[in-house]
């Protein structure tokens, strides 16, 4: 389900319209954008190269990976596929998919190693 969810909202940031120069939020006198949106934008565009806390590392990672079109366009839906079959499968996307051998505790642990979710920290 978390996949779905980061799938969906790599999309919707994928569609996000920052202000135009038209736009009260731009400061004509600087070329800068000051909207909020912008300004998250301008974070996650340059985490990488500072030193921030580790979740927003990983946010500025995901977004940069949204934000490129031609590398979306280029893999298209193969390395989400890959990563469901790596975590056993999404039984409601293939029909020949089987529980034997299945185990969600097995699952849920590997979701959590890739994602870099850790129950204590």
């Amino acid at each position: 389900m978390a996949i779905v969810f980061l799938a969906a909202l790599c999309i919707v940031a994928s569609r996000i319209t920052l202000p135009s120069e038209s736009a009260p939020s731009y400061r004509q006198e600087s070329e800068e954008c000051t909207s909020p949106e912008c300004q998250e934008a301008g974070i996650l565009k340059n985490a990488t190269n500072e030193s921030h806390e580790r979740p927003v590392l990983q946010s500025a990672l995901f977004f940069q990976g949204c934000i490129d079109e031609e590398a979306r366009e280029t893999q298209g839906l193969h390395p989400l596929k890959n990563l469901l079959s790596s975590l056993g499968g999404w039984p409601m996307a293939n029909p020949d998919w089987t529980s034997d051998g299945y185990h969600w505790q097995t699952q849920i642990a590997n979701i959590r190693r890739i994602l870099g979710i850790r129950p204590i920290d």
